[in-house]
Order: C-alpha cells, then structure tokens, then sequence
C-alpha cells in the first residue's frame, strides 16, 4: 500500500492526480480518503526495487505530490462484510 500526500488541494490537481494514479502499472486499486493522507493506492509489483521504481517513476514526479509512505501488506482476509440494517 502506498499513501500518497499532496501539497496542494486545488479540485484540479486532485483530480488531474487521480486520473494518472488509475493508470500507473501495479495500481489495483486507488481510493482518495479523507484524514491525513489523500490516497491509498493498493499495488501488486514482483519486489521491493520495483516498488521503489513505482514511486519515483509514476508518483513522486508529479508536483503536487508533498509526500509518500509505503507499507508492506503480509496477509489479507475479507471481513463480515456491511453492518445490517437494525430495524
């Protein structure tokens, strides 16, 4: 996983970022959150150089970009899934 922080918040730049971070190589998923980061990007790469390579090549070249911090996932497991509706 990847957290993407930016420097800037301008609609345009947010969305012109969130078009590119779609389609880099190794993004299975993007979602822009609220909170102290503005993306987490979830990424499958064959290894940690190629990790790096992503985000230099793909994600730190774009200026609005303030700061990245990457987090290595061991496992995943599905949850319950959504709360019921308590009538």
């Amino acid at each position: 996983m990847i957290k993407v922080r930016l420097g800037s918040h301008d609609r345009d730049h947010v969305n012109r970022l969130y078009a590119d971070l779609i389609r880099v190589p190794g993004v299975l998923q993007a979602l822009h959150v609220a909170g102290e980061d503005d993306f987490h990007l979830y990424v499958a790469v064959e290894s940690p150089q190629a990790l790096r390579d992503l985000v230099l090549d793909h994600i730190t070249v774009h200026r609005v970009v303030r700061q990245t911090q990457t987090q290595l996932v061991f496992e995943t497991r599905d949850g319950a899934g959504a709360l019921a509706r308590l009538t």
